[in-house]
C-alpha cells in the first residue's frame, strides 16, 4: 500500500511516501506556504501526483497526552481533505509518549 504522510505546518508541509511492503519512508518535499488556501491545494495536488492510497496526516500531540490547537488542525486538515474524492485519509489516535512501563 502506498501511504502519503503529511506534517502539517503553518508555513512549511512536510510530505513522505510509505510503503507497506517495504517498510520504506522517503522525503518527497516540503511545501513552503503561509496562505492555508493555497498550502491545502498544494497537498492536494501533490497527493493526487503521488497517487497513494491512503493519506496519513500526523497528529502532534502535548507533553502530557493531550490534544492542543496543532492536533485540532491536523483533525480539520484531515477532515477537509477527507470531504474530496480520492484516497482515504487518517489522523492516528494519539499514541502514548511515555515510555515508564
Amino acid at each position: 500500500m502506498r501511504i502519503l504522510a503529511v506534517d502539517l505546518g503553518d508555513v512549511r508541509t512536510g510530505l513522505a511516501a510509505g510503503e507497506d511492503l517495504t517498510g520504506t519512508v522517503q522525503p518527497l518535499e516540503v511545501i513552503v506556504e503561509r496562505d492555508p488556501e493555497r498550502r491545502f491545494e498544494k497537498i492536494v495536488s501533490a497527493a493526487e501526483a503521488f497517487g497513494p492510497d491512503v493519506v496519513l496526516i500526523g497528529l502532534p500531540i502535548n507533553m502530557d497526552d493531550t490534544e492542543g490547537p496543532r492536533a485540532l488542525a491536523a483533525r480539520a486538515a484531515g477532515a477537509r481533505r477527507a470531504e474530496r474524492t480520492g484516497p482515504r485519509v487518517e489522523v492516528p489516535a494519539a499514541p502514548p509518549t511515555r515510555f515508564d512501563d
